[in-house]
């Protein structure tokens, strides 16, 4: 196994009925099984040269729990999760969430997250179109600001333990959106998030 300092630290945020639903659903037994899959999907990461990644236990653990604690399968999500973001760096390179023209993407209302949860312990991601500047979708620069804002909303769900457990649940609100909304949707931008979507996020 591959130990490092801060498996000990980690602290699992989960209450008592979501532990058993990952004991149910995520074949999660407990803390020491938990600690042990993440350290042996470390020491697999560590021992491939050509996979240069993270290996915090909190990173890892995501990986282990979307694939149901299933090894070839966690190996398989890590490995698409770095060859997606080398596939299209505009989307990943150089992203800081204090970004003013993030914030002004968020501040359109093209996804909007509450901080709490709902009844189920899921995290209710909004969508809207209402007052969506077109602008934004006339330039390459434009529409990657878009899906750059969209994925990096996507990986910090991924971080939440509840998410990971409980699911999330997303509600899309198309009022607003013109005729020119989809004239200026790019087809293959899509097709990119669609590959993303299925390789880096999964919830329940």
């Amino acid at each position: 196994m591959a130990v490092e300092k801060g498996d000990a630290d980690f602290v699992s945020k989960l209450n008592e009925e979501e532990k058993k639903k990952a004991k149910e659903e995520l074949h999660e037994l407990n803390d020491k099984d938990r600690e042990g899959a993440v350290q042996a999907l470390r020491k697999w990461a560590l021992e491939q040269d050509w996979l240069k990644t993270k290996t915090d236990f909190e990173f890892l653990l995501r990986f282990i729990r979307v694939r149901k604690y299933s090894q070839l399968g966690a190996r398989e999500t890590l490995e698409n999760f770095w060859t997606n973001r080398t596939n299209v760096p505009e989307w990943f390179k150089n992203v800081d969430p204090a970004d003013e023209n993030i914030h002004k993407i968020l501040r359109l209302g093209m996804v909007y997250i509450p901080k709490g949860y709902d009844k189920q312990g899921r995290k209710v991601i909004f969508s809207g179109m209402d007052g969506f500047d077109m602008t934004y979708m006339k330039s390459k620069e434009g529409q990657d600001l878009i899906y750059k804002t969209f994925c990096l909303v996507c990986d910090w769900l991924t971080l939440d333990e509840k998410a990971q457990v409980n699911g999330v649940v997303f509600v899309s609100d198309y009022t607003g959106a013109s005729l020119d909304f989809i004239k200026y949707w790019n087809a293959e931008l899509e097709k990119k998030l669609l590959a993303y979507l299925q390789v880096n996020v999964g919830f329940p």
